[in-house]
């Protein structure tokens, strides 16, 4: 019954594909799209089929610690209707009453948690929606989480198609077909919606940019920063100085090094003396705590990819002083742990793979004054400023591998607006397969 459910509802979003105007592009076929479409949701049924006969703890694993406590919550539809709409919308849920549901969840409440938002309550709230239909079945919710990710890349795709018009093939390699991404925005994790968060939120912008101010774009970009609040709110501390950057300088296209510069260093400071006004948000406080409660997490675990990251010193020096290190554990790897895992090394070989790229596009770069340099900054700084941020708290390298992800399509296509693709392929003609 539930290969039959994952074929009926990955047709109909197939067919969904070939009908929406949304997934119409000059470069990239519904075909294509189709095609990726239905390759992440076979990445998706086989990491099911990993963390079922690989990784047998169901109660760590997290493509079903969320789906599981969604069975909890969506059960009090049958018996308590109005308690399933305040735990799906989070108004009035605090009660005392609703502890029926939440004890008998695993992860709606977490032993180390410290942050702004318990981001486990999005996706178990997604799970909850999707179990009306899918009866239960567990990759049902990975066709349409499947989908929902795809939106997300399908809307970074066509915000930078027109500006990598001659790159076609390596866009959509960035954006779809990097195996870490697709292996991990294709699974009931938190990467998907991050993805559709992420995408909306550019094209929104970029709409916003270009036309007419519309509410149709302004309704999308509220949509997708509530959305990434809900789901990781570092990424749009990582976004927010960049993003910003960005429409100044399209804007007015002049000064644009100055312009950025001023746009981080105004709101880094700000965001670093929040604390005045808000006390609860304190920079490096958050920071600090995050790092502390992963790093209870990794020991409760157990992990085998445990590195030792030091303690944060509480200080804006302290902080700037761990940035090299955090991202050379995020870029390249750290020698703090042992490979065993064929996913780590695989991860690893892909690293280096991305390295040799940028070492590539940086020898065969086109002349400064021929690249968008405002598009280039703000692919590379967001992705810089979230992997900064990644290897400041994350002390598990498997963890680093997957958080990394939603930086990874902005970092090559930074690459691509750099590299110069005649000259490339005048010395070696095979990268026009890919590029």
């Amino acid at each position: 019954m539930e290969a039959l459910l994952v074929l009926i509802y990955s047709a109909l979003f197939i067919y969904l594909i070939n009908k929406w105007s949304f997934f119409i592009d000059n470069s990239l076929s519904r075909k294509s799209i189709s095609i990726i479409f239905s390759a992440k949701v076979l990445f998706g049924v086989l990491m099911s089929l990993i963390y079922t006969y690989h990784y047998t703890d169901r109660s760590t694993a997290d493509i079903y610690k969320y789906f599981d406590d969604a069975k909890v919550m969506y059960s009090a539809v049958f018996t308590n209707p109005q308690a399933f709409l305040s735990m799906l919308t989070g108004i009035g849920n605090d009660a005392p009453q609703f502890h029926e549901y939440y004890d008998k969840m695993n992860h709606w409440f977490r032993e180390y948690e410290s942050s702004l938002y318990n981001d486990n309550h999005t996706l178990i709230r997604f799970n909850a929606i999707v179990y009306f239909a899918s009866f239960g079945y567990y990759n049902v919710h990975t066709v349409f989480m499947c989908f929902c990710s795809l939106i997300g890349s399908m809307a970074i795709y066509k915000t930078f198609s027109s500006y990598l018009n001659n790159s076609s093939t390596g866009l959509m390699i960035a954006i779809f077909l990097i195996p870490s991404v697709i292996f991990w925005n294709s699974g009931v994790l938190k990467e998907g919606l991050l993805f559709l968060g992420l995408g909306l939120m550019v094209l929104s912008t970029n709409k916003l940019l270009n036309d007419k101010i519309h509410t149709r774009s302004i309704s999308l970009l509220l949509f997708s920063l509530l959305l990434m609040a809900h789901l990781k709110y570092y990424i749009l501390i990582a976004i927010i100085p960049s993003l910003f950057a960005y429409c100044w300088v399209y804007k007015s296209n002049s000064n644009i090094l100055l312009k950025y510069s001023i746009s981080f260093v105004v709101i880094i400071t700000l965001g670093l003396n929040a604390h005045h006004i808000l006390p609860n948000y304190n920079i490096v406080d958050l920071l600090i705590r995050k790092q502390l409660d992963f790093v209870g997490l990794v020991e409760h675990q157990n992990s085998g990819s445990k590195i030792d990251l030091g303690n944060i010193p509480p200080t804006l020096m302290g902080l700037i002083s761990n940035i090299p290190q955090a991202l050379k554990n995020t870029l390249i790897w750290s020698n703090d742990f042992t490979i065993r895992s064929p996913f780590v090394l695989l991860a690893i070989i892909e690293n280096f793979a991305i390295i040799g790229l940028i070492g590539i596009c940086v020898v065969f770069r086109k002349p400064w004054k021929n690249v968008n340099l405002n598009l280039f900054l703000f692919c590379i700084l967001f992705s810089l400023t979230l992997y900064t941020l990644i290897g400041l708290v994350t002390p598990v390298m498997g963890a680093i591998m997957r958080y990394k992800i939603p930086g990874l399509p902005f970092l090559i296509i930074s690459m691509l607006l750099l590299l110069d693709k005649e000259k490339l392929i005048r010395k070696f003609s095979f990268f026009k397969y890919f590029i």
